[in-house]
């Protein structure tokens, strides 16, 4: 959308210069190109990076963004010319006076703060650079989801009467009963000693465990067997108890026993022969050609530092007994292993946008100051807006602050190309104020439409979306663009004009042919 308004831009104010539809939109095109290619360049470049993501999901977004990027461009440069020239006489016929007028005291308001709003600029960034070090990351749906008010509120109900039930399952090679169960050891024993409890903990380990009468009464109770079931369970126990004079037997002992025993009549067996395919269900769940599967429920958090340590611990846990020949699955840890990998993204991510953002408008302005106070200018912006959620107290999802500090990097960033281009072409012949003055005349409009778009599109998402992290991410874009936009308009220009001598001796005067 911001290439077709700078091209609309451009080609309004050639047609107020008295230039005929064709040719104002040739010019347009012809000033515009420079400032555009150097936008969608920055802005791809900014979806690239999340493609660098080991994360895959940030390479999907970042190829689909990049496709719709190139798309856009195309149709601006392309398509759009076309369609002016065509409806140029409807254009004529239905155009208003701009809602946007110039603004003298803007400017002579920022000639006056050119000092004053730089440095109070500059302590808020700084401010924000700690702050948004901060900030409280989620990994998961289910952080972010729990502080929407319905969803919380009905989540803490049910924990407050049934606690946390966290599900995970641990693989385990099949032919390892004894390690299987020197981890179930293990387990119950951390688990104790730090507190935790584990609710449930089902492994095909506990049909082939000894138990003793009151322990099997305490197994078909957590097995889930109605009253009748139990009592004729345990009166098995107590005939096997006097057939072979032991006082502990397990689930697959006494499954035989049932099965060959001529004590019991047709009629009885009959009787028990649910709890008996009970069994066998279960263990046809627990077994497979090559992995026995362990599951455990425990009082936890999907999400948090003591569900991390858990996991870690787990791990640690089953590493030491099994060497790496196991699975742990479930969705803490799978937001664990998120977690990790998406932490290392974000360094990476930034970096390669942040160079590849400098390389782009250096080659483009032939300068090396261009680069800096608008690479500057904008990753401020960003930390300005994840600043607000430590602020707040409200957790961000990470995946989120990393996507959308890349879209907002190469997005608004936009703005100040545009601003930049503009300064520096009057620059050519005209004093430093005037420069700013007829720069900023000339891009406000462009600026203030293309971030009311991106903002309006950010906050409508975030209002509309009833998928929070969705939601998130919109409400992120939305005051992303805000910023970037105020920092635009109303401090670009005064850093331009406090450091115009070194915007001007590291600037090449000579500007490069573009060729299309």
């Amino acid at each position: 959308m911001d290439y077709s308004v700078m091209i609309l831009h451009g080609y309004r104010k050639n047609l107020n210069s008295q230039y005929d539809p064709k040719a104002a939109v040739m010019k347009a095109v012809k000033e515009s190109f420079a400032p555009i290619m150097g936008s969608a360049l920055t802005t791809v470049v900014g979806f690239v990076a999340l493609m660098f993501m080991r994360y895959e999901i940030g390479f999907d977004i970042g190829v689909v963004l990049v496709k719709g990027t190139l798309i856009s461009l195309a149709v601006a440069l392309l398509l759009m010319p076309g369609l002016i020239i065509m409806f140029a006489p409807l254009i004529k016929k239905t155009e208003h006076r701009s809602l946007i007028k110039p603004r003298h005291r803007i400017v002579k308001f920022l000639f006056k703060t050119k000092y004053v709003l730089p440095i109070i600029a500059l302590l808020v960034i700084s401010g924000a650079i700690y702050l948004q070090s901060k900030n409280t990351y989620a990994y998961g749906e289910m952080a972010i989801a729990s502080e929407s008010g319905s969803v919380s509120e009905s989540q803490n109900q049910i924990n407050a009467v049934f606690g946390n039930r966290n599900n995970f399952v641990i693989l385990v090679p099949r032919d390892e009963i004894a390690k299987e169960s020197q981890l179930i050891q293990t387990i119950s024993a951390y688990a104790a000693a730090e507190g935790i409890t584990a609710k449930q903990m089902v492994s095909v380990t506990m049909f082939y465990a000894p138990f003793t009468e009151s322990e099997f009464q305490y197994f078909l109770v957590s097995y889930g067997l109605e009253e009748e079931m139990i009592s004729q369970m345990t009166a098995i126990f107590g005939l096997m108890e006097m057939q072979y004079g032991q006082t502990a037997f397990s689930i697959m002992e006494m499954r035989a026993f049932i099965q060959e025993t001529l004590l019991l009549t047709n009629e009885q067996k009959a009787a028990l022969a649910p709890f008996l395919s009970q069994i066998s269900q279960t263990e046809a769940l627990l077994v497979s050609e090559n992995y026995h599967r362990l599951t455990l429920t425990v009082d936890l958090e999907t999400e948090s530092e003591a569900t991390f340590e858990f996991v870690a611990a787990l791990r640690t846990m089953a590493n030491e007994i099994f060497l790496d020949q196991y699975y742990l699955v479930g969705e803490s840890a799978a937001i664990y292993d998120m977690k990790e990998v998406v932490e290392d993204d974000y360094l990476k991510s930034t970096l390669i946008t942040i160079i590849l953002v400098f390389l782009i408008i250096m080659i483009s302005f032939r300068s090396l100051s261009v680069p800096i106070i608008l690479v500057f200018l904008i990753e401020g912006a960003i930390w300005i807006n994840m600043a607000i959620p430590a602020l707040t107290g409200r957790n961000i999802l990470y995946i989120g602050y990393i996507i959308v500090s890349c879209i907002q990097l190469g997005s608004t960033i936009d703005y100040g190309i545009l601003y930049a281009n503009r300064y520096l072409d009057h620059r050519k012949t005209q004093p430093v104020q005037e420069s700013v003055f007829l720069a900023y005349e000339e891009t406000k409009t462009t600026v203030l439409t293309s971030g009311m778009i991106l903002i309006g599109a950010g906050y409508v998402l975030g209002w509309a979306s009833t998928i929070p992290s969705i939601a998130v991410f919109g409400t992120l874009i939305g005051r992303g663009a805000v910023i970037s936009t105020i920092l635009v308009l109303f401090i670009l220009p005064q850093v331009m004009m406090i450091f115009d001598k070194f915007l001007q001796k590291t600037t090449i005067k000579k500007a490069p042919k573009t060729k299309i």
